[in-house]
């Protein structure tokens, strides 16, 4: 577990690349991530732990489920390591795959317009210069 800009992260390598998943720590503002229907635990002292500390455990919880259903997937050959993974690879210069590439997708999707043709799985991409 690592920290970066003030939220948790899981950091691993594997093969020549490292990967990082982000947990961020909620705002303030934000509703809770602990079930309401969960009664209060209490610390060896009989003491109740604070609200913000169960979310915390709650949420690295959350990311344990995320990560270990992931690696299921690649164990049971559903995806690749890759195929799950790529979007938290570290890059070279900074940031990870989705940071790297999201700006060049969404303005592909704003350059096309998707048609939708009859059929299921069927779609006409028209360009702007069409």
């Amino acid at each position: 577990m690592t920290s970066e800009h003030g939220n948790g992260a899981v950091t691993f390598s594997f093969g020549d690349h490292q990967f990082r998943l982000v947990l961020p720590h909620p705002e303030p503002t934000d509703p809770p991530r602990v079930p309401r229907h969960q009664p209060a635990r209490r610390n060896i002292n009989g003491q109740e732990h604070p609200a913000d500390l169960e979310a915390a455990r709650h949420s690295w919880r959350q990311l344990s489920l995320l990560i270990k259903a992931k690696l299921e997937a690649v164990a049971a050959g559903i995806v690749t390591f890759d195929e799950e993974f790529l979007a938290y690879m570290l890059m070279p210069e900074g940031g990870n795959v989705f940071q790297a590439t999201s700006p060049t997708i969404a303005s592909s999707y704003a350059a096309v317009e998707v048609l939708h043709m009859s059929g299921p799985a069927t779609a006409a991409v028209r360009t702007s210069s069409d």
